[in-house]
């Protein structure tokens, strides 16, 4: 049975967008035809502009914007289904489905100065007009155009108002009273639509009197700076967009949201398109009064953002302030609080503050002012909670430390404290010593500075280089040292860098957010109903937002900045980072303690240095080696007393060390000859009865006891060739297998190091694979491997051999044999350049994922449950890390910042993800 869809009606803004449709289709078949322009000046196109519009957006590429944020940006893309933005992309999206119909309306309108202006409207309504600079005579045409199209569709009405007809359009509804749709006026050479009536009549007043927006000064010597050859020219009125936002905030930060209307006046940004982001760059100027903040900085020079050095990698909001000018600054910060009535609350808190630890305020001003910047913290996906910081470069290192003391020790005298009460040492990853201190002074920096700076009472500090850096515990001021002192700063940020391609490097104010991990900063500041929908929508790709002004001469230069970006990075990500010397040689093999049955973690650096860590990322162990380590580290119970050792083998030797990175005795022991491949620890009985297979570069395989001796009934294995292969143990029933090929051989032995199988034939051993056990379709037992070419070779116990073609592959290719769809039967995964295929044993695809760089580790298999199998690859050019899951689909938090083979393992709970990248870090990240 079929059901009929019911016809919905049409809401009331899909009808103002129908009409648009019509209007636009008339000015595409009328200004074509016309061919006519206005001699207007360039400005001009502003005088129907009501002065209340908070944003006008002015541009002759009206058509190609249009497309760009319909189709061509991904900012734009994530935050279009946000609802307070949904019907003003629906109608963008209606004007650009018409563009694309009416081919003569986007050549019409391409070269025509229009401009788009957003106004308060009522309580909570925002109103959006439309300018076109259009002649006489292109007017005239529209006009008979449009009444011809609207005729017998809605009813069109007229009257006069200031010497000037306003059309409105409204629907026809039978026996009830019509509805107001839509208005649009002409008036000297200005066409101007909006779906609201009191704004047409203000934009007519303005046409036809001599007063217009550009009347105002500021705006005027700004619209003289802006760019001719961009894509848009972007105006702010901070007291009207105060206006416009207001309603959508939280009233719980009203009075933070309302510093806005006092920030400064206009700006007029530059705006040229590009594929991922948000740049706009111009002019900032105010009106010569004393309550505007920004007026605080006047005659000051902007100062270097190289603070950025000195802020975690993982900080999700700054605000700062650079000062180079300390009387000027001081001065003009009285004239606005004076202004603003708050100069006597000033003055009886500085006066407190020096009654109470003799600190004056020239004193402060002379030491804490050249750069200040309030910051926080957080890693969001990692569970951490936020930490708010602020961070001070002293003009006087000396005299600045003096100050400090002296409060701390008038607050010690005060409250009959000992030097214990009020000071802690910490130890840092690097073992430098810190001293973190009391600091008894309530909201000091918002009483010296303003309230641009929140009102945190920052209990403690201490001193990091020419910086005093105040916190609100000593934990945080701790967590604050472990990150900074591993060089995880944000200037060496990834994305941070990214987007500092596009930030001025000097400022007098600059603000930043990391949009996507600030979610829960953002939703604060948003009433209820945006913030529900932020928190529903996730923020995860909308990354860098920033907000710059530098002074230069009587103006303010501009920057602001949204960038996108989908890259998880690992400064948010990791639940910790732990430096090393250079970059990973090895992965980071997952270890015991078995003093407490915790996890660790066991590496290599390039320097050849071993490092043992604990579950937290600290070094318990850093030990140099001559050479480095190849294949695995592996534990021993040496003594057989539950107490374990680190075994693993160097090119020309084999190494056994403890817990406190002693050699054990009998080591190291010099091999016969350079390893060919990894060696292998066995225990077959889990009797403590370790045999160590070590395959070495004279074409012979040595077999060693955990002594560090040789096995004396053991006659080292002759191959023809360099064993390729690590010896793998496997296991048929009662009958041991011990596997290993060289270049075209693959040998099946007993323990005794006798064959066992006698193959028929060779073929040449793909290096990279290993070999797995099967049963066949028929039911027999076999090895199964790959050869050079991709080819998959079956062994059988008779020594007779098959060979089953899937596709073909280069000689550097992986394989994996595993049932990682739990139907029991194995799948065939292949992993070569940049691809990742698996298949059935009917040679049936399953998938194939291709990655952005060449895979260059093997396969990795990590068994959640007997359900959850999924895959490890390593992009270690790319500097990526996937899992994959049974499907082929890259799972939910991937792909990950790393460069080597990586483990998973449970620490405190959860799982861990441990990798290295080439900065020198061990990540531990969260398993999402």
């Amino acid at each position: 049975m079929q059901f009929e869809r019911k016809h919905q009606p049409e809401t009331k803004m899909q009808k103002i967008n129908k009409i648009i449709l019509f209007i636009l289709a008339a000015i595409s078949t009328l200004l074509t035809q016309c061919q006519g322009c206005s001699e207007e000046t360039d400005e001009y196109i502003l005088k129907a502009v009501p002065s209340d519009a908070g944003v006008i957006i002015e541009t002759s590429k009206l058509p190609y914007l249009i497309h760009y944020v319909n189709n061509d940006n991904k900012t734009f893309a994530e935050i279009k289904n946000y609802k307070i933005f949904s019907e003003f992309f629906k109608t963008l999206k209606q004007c650009d489905t018409a563009l694309a119909k009416y081919n003569g309306l986007h050549v019409a309108l391409e070269n025509k100065k229009t401009a788009v202006s957003f106004h308060k409207f009522g309580k909570d309504k925002t109103r959006t007009l439309l300018t076109i600079n259009v002649n006489q005579q292109e007017s005239s045409a529209i006009l008979n155009e449009i009444h011809k199209i609207l005729k017998g569709k809605y009813k069109l009405s007229q009257r006069k108002y200031e010497k000037t007809i306003i059309f409105s359009v409204k629907e026809q509804v039978k026996d009830k009273q019509t509805s107001d749709l839509f208005y649009y006026a002409y008036a000297k050479n200005l066409f101007v639509i909006s779906n609201c009536e009191m704004l047409i009549e203000t934009a007519v007043r303005q046409i036809q009197s001599r007063i217009k927006i550009t009347d105002n000064q500021i705006l005027s010597q700004l619209l003289n700076k802006k760019g001719k050859n961009v894509d848009a020219n972007v105006i702010i009125n901070y007291k009207n967009l105060y206006e416009l936002i207001k309603n959508e905030t939280a009233p719980l930060v009203a009075g933070k949201v309302s510093k806005i209307a006092k920030l400064t006046d206009w700006t007029v940004f530059d705006f040229t398109a590009n594929k991922n982001d948000i740049v706009l760059t111009g002019f900032t100027k105010n009106k010569d009064v004393a309550d505007r903040y920004l007026n605080i900085f006047e005659n000051q020079n902007p100062v270097d953002n190289n603070f950025t050095d000195f802020l975690p990698a993982n900080t999700i909001y700054f605000a700062s302030i650079g000062i180079s000018n300390v009387n000027e600054f001081k001065s003009n910060f009285h004239n606005y609080l004076r202004d603003k009535d708050k100069y006597s609350a000033y003055s009886t808190a500085t006066n407190d503050i020096r009654k109470a630890y003799g600190v004056d305020q020239d004193d402060v001003y002379d030491l804490f002012s050249k750069r200040i910047t309030e910051f926080t913290t957080d890693y969001f996906l990692a569970g951490h909670g936020k930490d708010n910081y602020l961070i001070v470069e002293t003009l006087n290192e000396e005299n600045s430390d003096r100050l400090l003391d002296k409060v701390v020790t008038k607050y010690k005298k005060q409250n009959n404290l000992k030097d214990k009460d009020i000071a802690t040492k910490i130890i840092s990853p690097t073992k430098k010593t810190y001293l973190i201190k009391k600091f008894p002074i309530k909201n000091f920096f918002s009483v010296f500075y303003g309230d641009f700076f929140a009102t945190v009472d920052y209990q403690y500090y201490l001193k990091y280089k020419n910086n005093i850096i105040f916190g609100q515990n000593i934990s945080s001021l701790s967590e604050y040292i472990k990150t900074i002192d591993n060089a995880k700063n944000l200037s060496e940020n990834n994305l941070f860098k990214q987007y500092a391609d596009h930030a001025s490097s000097t400022s007098n104010v600059y603000y930043y957010f990391d949009v996507s991990y600030s979610q829960s900063i953002i939703t604060t500041y948003l009433n209820k109903t945006n913030a529900d929908d932020v928190s529903k929508q996730k923020l995860k790709n909308l990354r860098s937002f920033c907000l710059q002004y530098s002074r230069f001469k009587d103006m303010y230069l501009s920057k602001s900045v949204i960038k996108y970006s989908d890259e998880v990075d690992a400064d948010h990500r990791a639940i910790w980072l732990a430096a090393i010397d250079s970059t990973l040689q090895t992965k980071p093999f997952v270890t015991t303690n078995h003093i407490n049955n915790e996890k660790e973690i066991a590496l290599q650096s390039t320097t050849n240095k071993f490092y043992l860590l604990d579950k937290n990322g600290n070094i318990l162990i850093k030990k140099q080696i001559p050479e480095p380590i190849v294949g695995n580290i592996y534990q021993i119970d040496y003594y057989a007393n539950n107490k374990l050792q680190y075994l693993f083998a160097t090119e020309n030797h084999l190494y056994l060390i403890d817990r406190n990175a002693n050699i054990m005795d009998g080591y190291p022991v010099r091999l016969p000859a350079r390893v060919s491949s990894s060696i292998s620890v066995f225990d077959y009985d889990n009797s403590g009865n370790y045999r160590i297979f070590v395959p070495c570069a004279d074409n012979k395989l040595y077999l060693y006891t955990k002594e560090g001796t040789k096995l004396p009934d053991w006659t080292p294995i002759e191959t023809a060739q360099n064993i390729i292969t690590p010896v793998q143990y496997l296991k048929v029933e009662d009958k041991d297998y011990i596997v290993f090929a060289d270049n075209l051989k693959t040998y099946i032995l007993n323990r005794r190091g006798e064959t066992r199988i006698n193959t028929t034939g060779n073929f040449p051993k793909a290096k990279n694979t290993a070999y797995y056990l099967e049963n066949s379709p028929q039911g027999r037992t076999r090895f199964v491997t790959t050869n050079s070419s991709g080819q998959v070779e079956y062994i059988y116990m008779d020594g007779s051999r098959e060979t089953k073609t899937f596709k073909n592959y280069t000689a550097n290719h992986y394989f994996l044999l595993k049932d990682i769809n739990n139907d029991g039967i194995n799948e065939y995964i292949f992993a070569d350049k940049n691809k990742l295929e698996a298949f059935k044993y009917n040679g049936d695809q399953i998938f194939s994922r291709q990655f952005d760089s060449q895979i260059t580790e093997d396969i990795m298999l990590f068994n959640f449950s007997q359900k959850d199998i999924r895959l490890g690859i390593t992009c270690g050019d790319n500097q990526k890390i996937y899992l994959i899951n049974n499907q082929g689909n890259i799972c939910k938090g991937f792909p990950l910042n790393g460069t080597t083979k990586f483990s998973i393992a449970p620490f405190n709970k959860k799982y861990s993800i441990l990798t290295g990248g080439n900065d020198n870090f061990i990540y531990n990240y969260q398993m999402p």
